[in-house]
């Protein structure tokens, strides 16, 4: 039919899907049992049949919300691929294409528990580049989010953890917002206006991530996406992320390279988080329940 499925419904199309990747992964593990079988926008009937899921990006104009690392982040590895690191193939997206938007994608990655996106070292004028200048704020956020995942502390989170909601900011207020376009984000609509311009997206130049680890344990990331310096507060409610009420927790503060300070010791109930990150930085909160 037109519309691209059996005419009743019927799950044909779905067995048969899910047949020829068990089909594909049986004969790579022969070969290879090392080797991993990912897919791009794989959905949950491919689930068990798959090592991990590639994102083309983590973003879209019309969803921010991470649903699949929501549900799924514990259970299977998300990789990004392509990040926007200019403007396209020999610059003919040059017109559309915003230089935040690498912070704002590595961000989002980083933040849903993804890794992040690939980076090529072919020549291409889409890659990112050890050799060039203009490059170089890129690589050094990159080496940021690294210094993390070298943390088996933060692995903790990042690799092992379960999402939660993320922090809602009561400073500043509002949050500064990022225009967003890639070489996707282009194109016109029916109206004649550019798909950016008619989808208007923006995301916010301050993120949060928060994950919840087996041993009850807390790690909040918070980064900033923009080239500005933002000083920032968050009410935290440790019974919205699992933890019984009346349980005291300890609060410590860890960077990029694993130094850390105490923030907080023994509080109960609500708190706040508070900071100031340099354009381009990062940190992360432990909460430690008291046992």
């Amino acid at each position: 039919t037109p519309h691209g499925h059996t005419a009743a419904g019927g799950d044909s199309m779905t067995k048969g899907m899910h047949g020829l990747c068990n089909y594909v992964r049986n004969a790579v593990k022969a070969q290879d049992p090392d080797a991993i079988i990912t897919g791009e926008d794989s959905t949950e009937n491919m689930i068990d049949a798959i090592d991990g899921v590639l994102y083309q990006r983590t973003l879209r104009p019309e969803n921010k919300v991470p649903l699949f690392g929501a549900v799924y982040n514990d259970y299977i590895p998300r990789y990004g691929l392509e990040l926007s690191v200019d403007a396209g193939w020999e610059g003919r997206f040059k017109a559309s294409w915003l230089p935040d938007a690498f912070f704002v994608e590595c961000s989002s990655l980083f933040l849903e528990g993804a890794q992040v996106g690939m980076v090529r070292l072919r020549p291409r004028d889409i890659s990112l580049s050890f050799q060039n200048p203009e490059h170089k704020k890129m690589i050094d956020f990159l080496g940021r989010i690294v210094g993390y995942y070298k943390q088996d502390l933060a692995k903790k989170f990042l690799v092992y953890g379960q999402l939660q909601r993320p922090l809602d900011f009561s400073e500043p207020a509002p949050v500064p917002m990022l225009k967003y376009s890639n070489y996707e984000v282009s194109g016109h609509t029916d109206t004649g206006a550019s798909l950016g311009e008619a989808l208007n997206p923006e995301f916010p130049a301050l993120m949060s991530g928060v994950f919840r680890s087996g041993d009850g344990e807390l790690g909040i990331f918070v980064v900033n996406a923009s080239t500005e310096e933002i000083e920032f507060k968050a009410d935290v409610d440790p019974t919205q992320y699992g933890v019984s009420s009346g349980t005291t927790v300890d609060v410590d503060s860890i960077a990029p390279d694993g130094s850390s300070e105490k923030f907080l010791s023994g509080i109960s109930g609500r708190f706040v988080l508070a900071g100031t990150l340099a354009a381009h930085g990062m940190t992360l909160f432990r909460l430690t329940p008291n046992k």
